[in-house]
Formats: structure tokens, C-alpha cells, sequence
């Protein structure tokens, strides 16, 4: 393909070649997996001290290096018992990024905490050092650090800040399935950490996730607090101050379906060697759009020793340059070309209603500190300049050729995008 050709933005022919390879990919062992656990186990999780889903977990604990794993309905819930179990309630300020899902500060809103949300450095999308300092109050118990796009937050130094003043770091590693940081998994530095097993990650189940922690406490109470059958066991609850809830728990039903823990499971079998044809998929497509000048690979921690990307992301260097075409406007003409994209996916925290508005007036937490966004310099040029194509979890040479393709026709047509973009606007 000549990438000089004419956009098909601007009534050129698309790209062609086949697309990427569906995700979720799954065969008829996944099938098997689940038809299996529906024929010889429980179809709910009941007091789990012994069978598949305990097996599961001790697995998942071992590839983690955690002491306890503890299977939920979603990462979502895995937050919500990470900060429960983490002691975080009512009146606690908690921190939060100013990029990402919008669970990720909502869930210590309906804790009851405060939460203030701090700046992203505007390449990586990961909260720095530099940005959490000027996010902090005397009042902040808990960050949650929410590893942006799969890439580690530089964690040692962000630990060392945190561990000074006796707040405790939460780990929002949805999107960082199976990343490394300086060879230590991603969800195992904090005082817990949560995994996704939604659709689009690394180990797809359709929902589900993962509490990750190795500090009993924190294990015991997010058992009390949404497990009820497990709260009556004696290997689950040994803590004296939760012998009262043993009968009863404390009321709520956060527990994973015992069929996406099967699929899960089976799934996870494949993470190792499906981080590795990821690897080399990205590998190729960064090595032909090295000499762009308007495009750029989104950079990574350098600490990373392994990681599982959350995109194929690239940055939109021409974002600020006079006459530059809109962000909207590349969107555009690469799925013109029949190519996959999308931006940050969303709003940033601070311009969404739940956010800007100070909460909902039934949940109890409220949000604190600055939401102009003045005060997010880095978020806001973080979401003017990432473009976004799907992960390629395997080895494919084909797709990670078309992404580079569809760049290079764009650079080669950058006048006729601004034109394209005036004559719209006319």
C-alpha cells in the first residue's frame, strides 16, 4: 500500500486486509471448562474450602507473589473490598487519578470517603510523585493508584512518598493484568490490589476480578464484608474482632459467579504466552511508525519488566500545532480507512457530573478539593492526544501492519485533514 494515497476520509479507498483477531478469543476447551464445572461442582460459592474456585485463587496468589486472593464479581467490587478491607469509611479522604474509570473514585464515594482527585503526567496518564504532593491534605488515608493503559506507575517512589506520611496505597491494576514493575507484579505493592476479568482484559470472563493482598486484615474483613457463606468458616474469619459477623457477615453478596471463575481460570492459563505475542505484535507496529513526526508510541515506565498493554496507544504529537486537525478528526479518518481507534474512551473524572457536581446527594462521600480544570493541566493534555488501537493479544503481523499503515496515509494526507476538518466546520 502507498500511504500516499488519498485519505478515504476525503473519498480515497480504504485500507484493506483482514481485521484483527476477535477478542475475546476462546475455543472449545473454554466451553469445556465451564460445562465441566456445571456438571461437577456448585453453581454458587458457598463456604469455598476446598474445590476449583480455592484452587484458583492459591494459583492466582502465587502468580501475583500475594498471600491471599479473593475471587469477586467484578474490579469494581474488588475495589470496594479493598478499601472496606483496608479500613477506609466515612469521613476518610481518599485520592484518586484524574484519568481513568470512573469506579475508581466513585466506589470511595459510596464508602462514604471523601475523595480528591490529583493531576496525570500528560504522556503515560499515571499519577506522579509530583501531582499526588499537590493533591494531599493532612486528612488522606488512602491513594488509589490506577495503573494507566496497563503501564506501571513508578511505584517505588510513589510507596516511599506514601509510606512517609502513613497513607495507604490501593492498587487499581484492572487494566495492568500480569505488568511488572522492576520484576514484581503489578497488585502486589500495596496494601491490596484489584484485577478485572472483563471482557477486554488480558484474562476475559465477562465479569469477575480479583482481591489481591497480603495482609490478613485486609483479607478477613472483605471476606465479612461480602462473603457470607465464608465468613461461617474458621479458615476464612480467625481475626477476634470479626467472631460477631461469622454468622451473619456484614450483609452484601460480592462473590464471583462460580462460571467466570471456571472460564477465568482457564483463561489465565494462556496469560503467559499471550503477554508474549502481544509483545511482539506492538514491537513490529512501533518499529514503523518510529520515524512519524505528528505520531509517537505512547512511552512506558522503564522499570516495567513485563507488560500487559491496555492499546496499542499512540500519542498525538501535532495536537497543539496551529491549523492541527482535531483529535475527533483523526478518529475519523481511521475508521474511514476500516481500522479500530478510540480516544480515552470517556471524560476526564473532573469534567463528569459525579465529579464537578460534589456527588450525589445519596452517596455519602463527597468530592473535595479543586475540579476547574485549571488544576489538571496534564489530564487535559493527556485526553487531547491519545489515540487508542485495540490490544492485538496475539501474534499478528498482519493488523499490527495496518495500524502503522493508517498512520502513515494520515502524515502522508496531513494537509487534506486540515482541509477535510475546515470545509466540515463551513
Amino acid at each position: 500500500m502507498n500511504p500516499s494515497e488519498r485519505l478515504a476520509l476525503c473519498g480515497g479507498a480504504p485500507l484493506t486486509g483482514a481485521p484483527p483477531a476477535q477478542w475475546p478469543q476462546f475455543d472449545e476447551s473454554d466451553i469445556a471448562a465451564v460445562v465441566e464445572h456445571m456438571r461437577e461442582e456448585e453453581w454458587s460459592a458457598y463456604e469455598v474450602t476446598e474445590g476449583p474456585l480455592l484452587d484458583f485463587e492459591r494459583e492466582l496468589a502465587e502468580f501475583f507473589d500475594v498471600d491471599h486472593a479473593l475471587l469477586v464479581s467484578s474490579g469494581t467490587a474488588a475495589l470496594q473490598s479493598a478499601l472496606f478491607g483496608a479500613g477506609i469509611g466515612p469521613g476518610d479522604e481518599v485520592v484518586a487519578p484524574a484519568i481513568g474509570y470512573q469506579g475508581t473514585g466513585s466506589v470511595a464515594l459510596h464508602a462514604g470517603a471523601n475523595v480528591r482527585l490529583c493531576d496525570v503526567d500528560p504522556s503515560t496518564g499515571n499519577p506522579t510523585v509530583e501531582s499526588l504532593g499537590a493533591a494531599m491534605s493532612p486528612d488522606v488515608k488512602c491513594v488509589i493508584l490506577a495503573h494507566a493503559w496497563g503501564s506501571p506507575a513508578d511505584i517505588e517512589p510513589i510507596k516511599s512518598f506514601l509510606d512517609q506520611r502513613g497513607v495507604k496505597l490501593i492498587e487499581d491494576a484492572a487494566r495492568a493484568c500480569g505488568s511488572q514493575y522492576l520484576g514484581k507484579s503489578v497488585g502486589s505493592f500495596g496494601a491490596a490490589g484489584c484485577i478485572s476479568f472483563h471482557e477486554l482484559k488480558a484474562i476475559p470472563a465477562g465479569e469477575g476480578g480479583v482481591l489481591l493482598t497480603s495482609d490478613r486484615a485486609v483479607y478477613e474483613n472483605a471476606v465479612v464484608l461480602g462473603h457470607y457463606f465464608r465468613s461461617k468458616d474458621s479458615y476464612h474469619i480467625t481475626l477476634p474482632e470479626l467472631q460477631k459477623y461469622r454468622a451473619s457477615s456484614l450483609g452484601l453478596n460480592l462473590k464471583i459467579h462460580p462460571f467466570a471463575a471456571a472460564l477465568a481460570r482457564h483463561q489465565m492459563q494462556r496469560l503467559p504466552r499471550r503477554l508474549l505475542d502481544m509483545e511482539s505484535s506492538f514491537e513490529r507496529f512501533a518499529a514503523q511508525i518510529a520515524d512519524l513526526r505528528k505520531f509517537s508510541i505512547m512511552p512506558t515506565n522503564p522499570q516495567a519488566t513485563r507488560l500487559s498493554r491496555y492499546g496499542f496507544n499512540v500519542l498525538f504529537d501535532g495536537w497543539s500545532e496551529p491549523g492541527a486537525p482535531s483529535l475527533a478528526t483523526l478518529v475519523a479518518a481511521i475508521k474511514a480507512e476500516g481500522v479500530k481507534v478510540s480516544t480515552i474512551g470517556g471524560a476526564p473524572l473532573f469534567q463528569l457530573g459525579l465529579y464537578r457536581d460534589r456527588g450525589h446527594p445519596n452517596i455519602a462521600g463527597r468530592i473535595v478539593g479543586p475540579t476547574d480544570d485549571e488544576h489538571f493541566p496534564g489530564s487535559l493534555e493527556h485526553a487531547a492526544k491519545v489515540l487508542r488501537f485495540p490490544t492485538l493479544y496475539c501474534d499478528d503481523s498482519e493488523s499490527a501492519d495496518r495500524y502503522a499503515s493508517v498512520l502513515r496515509k494520515l502524515e502522508a494526507n496531513w494537509s487534506a485533514l486540515a482541509d477535510w476538518e475546515v470545509e466540515l466546520s463551513a
